[in-house]
């Protein structure tokens, strides 16, 4: 018999990981024009080190002021755009008895809807 990992879970990050794409760069699709480019100035000065990524979430997110639409359009594009095998992980983790869940700072019925 083959002993399973030596942790009792696994967290993944939703974007970019479990999945092809970045929820806060779809959502700029439906920006309007003036913020379009101010979003992804901070996400880069954010991963620079310049501001601190906990208050770019919330500032990208009150720039963007996502609709009930796009936030139930990102949660499918993140179902669509899963990458390869993360069922089949997620799958075989559960299997060797692991919880598992996903992490994003971005948005929560998304995040939901990859997990279902």
């Amino acid at each position: 018999m083959v002993a399973g990992p030596p942790f009792a879970s696994v967290w993944f990050d939703c974007d970019s990981t479990l999945t092809a794409i970045e929820g806060i760069d779809e959502l700029v699709r439906w920006a309007p024009a003036a913020v379009r480019d101010e979003v992804p100035q901070l996400t880069t000065r954010a991963m620079a080190g310049e501001l601190p990524l906990a208050e770019v979430y919330g500032r990208r997110l009150a720039l963007l002021s996502p609709r009930r639409e796009h936030v139930e359009r990102i949660g499918a594009l993140y179902v669509e755009r899963l990458v390869p095998d993360a069922r089949a992980v997620v799958a075989a983790l559960q299997a060797l008895g692991k919880r598992g869940g996903s992490v994003s700072g971005g948005l929560l019925p998304p995040v939901q809807q990859v997990a279902l």
